[in-house]
């Protein structure tokens, strides 16, 4: 198995594509601004306990919490012999999430519309460049 380390200067989206699971070291920073894209790409997550994340994130099927070295192995372990459970229950989630937030889920797609059309007037724009 490959481990993908990335830090607050990555693009997610790119990342969540070819993920099979985010470890969240550091909750506090790393899920400020991707607690929704993580939900919605439907990738596990196991994040570091912190007290300041977790009033507001309680643990779901799709997110577990590690205090420990010991812990963080221990969820590795349950991922990698239970992963089909895993993945059917970050499907569940994700489903919960579009039926119950469906303004949020259209948002996104407008803005999957959008990036696709900037990348195309990009590619465009390098090839004139180029020619």
């Amino acid at each position: 198995h490959e481990i993908l380390i990335f830090d607050g200067f990555d693009v997610l989206e790119d990342l969540v594509c070819i993920a099979d699971l985010i470890v969240a070291s550091n909750p506090v920073c790393s899920l400020q601004y991707s607690t929704r894209l993580a939900l919605e790409s439907q990738v596990p997550l196991i994040a570091a306990l912190d007290p300041a994340i977790s009033e507001w994130m309680p643990q779901t099927p799709l997110m577990k919490w590690y205090y420990s070295k010991d812990s963080l192995a221990q969820q590795l372990s349950d991922w990698l012999t239970h992963r089909a459970q895993w993945e059917a229950e970050a499907m569940a989630l994700r489903r919960h999430y579009h039926h119950h937030y469906p303004n949020e889920h259209w948002m996104d797609v407008w803005r999957q519309v959008f990036a696709m059309k900037e990348c195309f007037i990009e590619s465009t724009t390098a090839q004139e460049r180029f020619q």
